[in-house]
């Protein structure tokens, strides 16, 4: 079993652009993967913390948090505000708790982060974005362990109906992560860099809950048994946390 555990997610534009000047609002010009290492010993109770935080701040565990929707007003009043029937005071006190839990935790934040025009003026046929941003993020948990432990990946789906090569933005990394571990890096020609954390088989994808569990949240799991007022208990999303009714009832 590994020691820690990396949780990955992906920002930017997979493919290059035909030439630099292409770049922008639309086919931006970098990649990154970003992922958040932590002892698999403490995931669990932070996971529980963010999931109470949650509840009590929405109603329900089955809520996506994402800057730019907290960062962007009128994506903050669309997302949150209208959906979950809360205010901004709320939103805010939310954030807030929401960074005391991460500050307070023993994780570290690392990141891989491409360039393509730079890539692209430095090599004829550059290396895949995501491919290099994946081995650089990698060498960096290697660095952080530096020894003293094993850690289990698990990436964000990148399948998603946007992305135009679906699966095989499965498969890329996934046979990446196999040859890694066995020889090492590509990026350091001539001096070999080991990935002694690398574990067999540990590259994972998940979807995220708040996709998943749409169907469940169609109707109340404990109807007749919330105490909010009935107007905000028919045909609305439920925000009480007691005695658990987070759904819709009908």
């Amino acid at each position: 079993m590994a020691s820690h555990l990396l949780f990955v997610d992906d920002s930017g534009t997979k493919e290059y652009a035909p030439s630099v000047e292409l770049y922008g609002k639309n086919i931006l010009r970098s990649f990154v993967f970003g992922g958040v290492l932590l002892p698999a010993r403490t995931a669990g109770a932070i996971t529980s913390e963010i999931v109470s935080l949650k509840i009590q701040a929405f109603g329900s565990p089955d809520v996506e948090i994402k800057s730019n929707w907290l960062r962007i007003p009128r994506e903050t009043k669309r997302k949150y505000l209208d959906e979950f029937e809360v205010s901004k005071q709320e939103i805010d006190a939310f954030v807030q708790a929401h960074y005391d839990i991460v500050l307070k935790a023993d994780l570290v934040l690392l990141a891989g982060v491409v360039d393509k025009v730079h890539m692209q003026e430095d090599y004829r046929n550059p290396w895949y974005a995501p491919a290099v941003a994946y081995e650089v993020l990698l060498q960096r948990v290697e660095n952080e362990l530096s020894g003293r432990g094993t850690v289990r990946v698990t990436v964000d789906d990148m399948a998603g109906a946007t992305t135009p090569r679906r699966n095989q933005y499965k498969a890329n990394p996934s046979r990446q992560h196999e040859q890694m571990r066995q020889r090492g890096s590509r990026l350091r020609q001539g001096n070999s860099y080991p990935f002694y954390c690398l574990l067999l088989s540990v590259v994972g994808f998940f979807i995220l809950a708040a996709q998943a569990t749409l169907e469940g949240r169609k109707r109340c799991l404990w109807p007749g048994q919330c105490s909010n007022p009935p107007r905000r208990n028919t045909g609305t999303r439920c925000r009480h946390p007691r005695p658990g009714c987070s759904h819709k009832e009908r």
